[in-house]
This record gives structure tokens, sequence and C-alpha cells, in this order.
């Protein structure tokens, strides 16, 4: 059975008229900076302080493409151009795999890969790592129609991922 990602085309063009654009946002130099940051940004969701090869997807610079970007539990794939330096692209995916590891052990019931956990996952992670107020944020969501988890509940599975140790890929408790 086909799983159909039915808020795909509202994200993107949400992500167009109210994000940053990306070849306007802060864009990594190297592909260091670039695993520097996913690791960050991963660290910080899952509570890890400690850097863990096991929680921390591969980051992938492809040349060749023009906007094609891809996020998943075990690599994020970055073309390699502006676009897919930015902070905005890479958060993006990020918050992919993130969503994936949540979905892979049940901790989430999420239909598609851009559903209303995606969408929670992602605005909290660009509250957190960009200037962009949370409100602002949120508002536009809603005004173009994406369904997204309120932040309430992102802070809640946030909190029960360090009380009971989750991992994102089940190898081990963190």
């Amino acid at each position: 059975m086909r799983i159909t990602d039915s808020q795909r085309r509202k994200v993107y063009s949400w992500e167009t008229a109210y994000l940053p654009n990306p070849m306007d946002d802060k864009i990594f130099t190297d592909k260091l900076e670039i695993e520097q940051f996913v690791e960050q940004a991963l660290r910080w969701f899952w509570h890890n302080p400690k850097p863990n090869s096991h929680s921390i997807p591969t980051v992938q610079i492809v040349k060749g493409t023009r906007k094609s970007a891809s996020g998943g539990l075990w690599r994020i794939k970055l073309p390699d151009n502006n676009f897919g330096r930015s902070q905005i692209t890479i958060i993006h995916e990020i918050a992919h795999a993130i969503e994936a590891g949540l979905r892979l052990h049940d901790h989430i019931d999420e239909t598609g890969a851009h559903g209303a956990w995606f969408v929670g996952i992602e605005i909290e992670l660009l509250k957190r790592f960009t200037k962009l107020p949370f409100r602002q944020i949120a508002k536009d969501a809603k005004s173009s129609k994406v369904k997204f988890i309120p932040r309430r509940q992102v802070k809640l599975l946030r909190k029960r991922i360090k009380d009971e140790g989750l991992h994102p890929n089940g190898k081990q408790k963190i």
C-alpha cells in the first residue's frame, strides 16, 4: 500500500512564500560545517550530549543536481550549490531525519513525509536555530493551511525522549 504525501505541495508553498529564500539565508561553506550543524541539531532534539555515530546521518553532497535534497534516518543528501548548503534547506532535511527516527519506532503516528509531526518538528528547529519568531512561523503555516503538531506536543515528546532515553534508531539508549 502506497502512502500519499498529501501535504507536500502545501509545505513547499509555505516554505517558499514565508521562510527566507535559501539563497539569501545562511550558507554553510563546506561539508564539515554542515555535518557539525546536523550533529548539533540532532543532539539538541534527542537530548544526546555525546556524539554518536549511530544517531547522526551521513551527509552526502551530490554534484550535478540543482534543487533535489533528501533527508532520512541514515543519510541527508544535499545538492552541491547554495540551495543545498543553506540553513533553511538543511533544517528541512534534519526534520525528515528526526521524523523518520520517531516513525521507525512508533513514537509518532505519521503518514506521508510532510505530515503534521514533520512540520511541527521543522517549526521547532526553525525557532531554535534561526532568528525567525515562532509565532510568525506558526501563523504563516496556518494561513497556508499546513497542518502541524502544536509546539507543546513537540516539547512533550522531547521530554519523553529525555526521560525514557529513547533513541532514534533503536541501536542503543541515550
